[in-house]
This record gives structure tokens, sequence and C-alpha cells, in this order.
């Protein structure tokens, strides 16, 4: 999970420096992103049978 919050934190620090915004947009919106699709993984994973 937070591998998955890192990347893609790091890819919307990546994009925002790269397009110039003034505000993080594209760090928010990624780690967002970031944070459900690792919620996602975990939950996968807990409901998977044992």
């Amino acid at each position: 999970m937070a591998g998955s919050i890192g990347l893609f934190f790091a890819a919307g620090y990546f994009l925002d420096f790269l397009i110039g915004w003034k505000k993080p947009f594209a760090t928010v919106f990624l780690a967002f992103a970031g944070v459900m699709v690792g919620l996602y993984l975990v939950l996968k994973e807990l409901r998977r049978p044992l």
C-alpha cells in the first residue's frame, strides 16, 4: 500500500514540476488515486480465501 501511494505521489510531483503549476493539483489527485489503489489491493488480499 505504501509503495503505491509513494509511486503515485512521486508521479504527481514530477507532473506538477514538468507542467509548472503553482498549486500541486496533480500531486494531490495522484496521491489520492494511490490511496485508492492501495486500499483496493489490501481489500482484495483480505477477501481471498485462506
